[in-house]
């Protein structure tokens, strides 16, 4: 089950949903027949509905905690909404946008693999090395990566993406995961020449170019998630696998991350946490694999589910 955040192709407004099977139900019309099925008013419930139940994804995540009943009546009472007009859509007739389209914060962590850091030649951190991302480098799970005029070293890292659910400071390892939300799969994108420029790194600059950063397709509840280690990332380049490995190879787990960023800073609802990306990558094979025009890359997350983005050359 995904929380996701979509366009009918017959409407224009956005909408949260989530994503069961092959349907998606629309959270906001589904508590409005909820409502009316009690006896009100299309009137009073769609006020209502609009009242509890925002359409806009952001301000769904901030009321996570308080909306997290009526969610779980939802999803339990599902087939209720299945075939409903207006109420649950197939796949084929929506488009899917990010998830998260604008979190307070878009984190990146850079080694977390161990196959990631012999790969590169690099030492085990200490600590997490963490950098950002700007937040106009995200798009939806299905729109096209750009390649920029000013690189032509564009490569991909498939990731495991965590959600925070809950305002949280100086949250201990123990509490850590009672903050998610959930998971998305992304796609790190960068761009290698800018990322070591001058003999430097720069990760922000490299990171953050506009569509840099493909997510979701929705965020997998951690609630219907047992074990974040048993996820497997792997990543197809026009369908070869480039990527391939347990997200229990991080250095610093979920709980790790968590926790570390919170002692300096407060993560918020909505807050994006990129977890790092295992060996694979383009940059460090023999020879090199960049991002070209016309490919295509997914990445897969089982459990999750994939995004997959056709990579095309800016047209200006």
């Amino acid at each position: 089950m995904l929380l996701i955040h979509f366009t009918p192709l017959n409407r224009r407004k956005l909408s949260s949903g989530i994503l069961v099977d092959d349907v998606i139900i629309d959270l906001n019309s589904a508590y409005q027949k909820i409502l009316m099925d009690e006896g009100l008013s299309y009137d009073v419930a769609k006020r209502r509905s609009y009242k509890v139940i925002p359409r806009n994804i952001m301000a769904l995540i901030n009321r996570g905690p308080l909306i997290a009943p009526l969610l779980r009546k939802i999803i339990e009472d599902v087939d209720r909404f299945i075939g409903v007009e207006g109420v649950s859509y197939k796949l084929s007739e929506v488009r899917f946008h990010a998830p998260v389209p604008r979190p307070g914060k878009l984190i990146g962590i850079g080694l977390n693999y161990r196959s990631h850091v012999e790969e590169t030649g690099s030492k085990i951190p200490s600590v997490p090395i963490v950098f950002t991302k700007a937040t106009t480098s995200i798009i939806g799970p299905y729109d096209d990566i750009i390649l920029p005029k000013v690189s032509d070293q564009v490569d991909f890292e498939g990731e495991l993406a965590v959600v925070i659910g809950v305002k949280c400071k100086y949250v201990s390892k123990n509490e850590a995961l009672n903050y998610v939300l959930g998971y998305m799969v992304a796609n790190d994108v960068t761009a290698r020449d800018l990322e070591f420029a001058g003999g430097s790194l720069h990760f922000f600059r490299s990171k953050s170019l506009d569509t840099f950063c493909p997510m979701g397709p929705g965020i997998l509840l951690r609630e219907y998630v047992d074990d974040w280690r048993k996820f497997r990332i792997k990543t197809l380049l026009n369908g070869i696998l480039m990527q391939n490995s347990l997200v229990d190879d991080m250095i610093f787990g979920i709980e790790d991350l968590v926790s570390h960023l919170s002692q300096d800073m407060t993560l918020m609802p909505g807050d994006v946490i990129l977890t790092g990306t295992p060996s694979g990558v383009g940059f460090r094979r023999n020879p090199p694999v960049f991002l070209r025009d016309g490919d295509v890359v997914e990445v897969h997350i089982e459990g999750i589910g994939s995004i997959i983005n056709k990579v095309r050359k800016l047209n200006k």
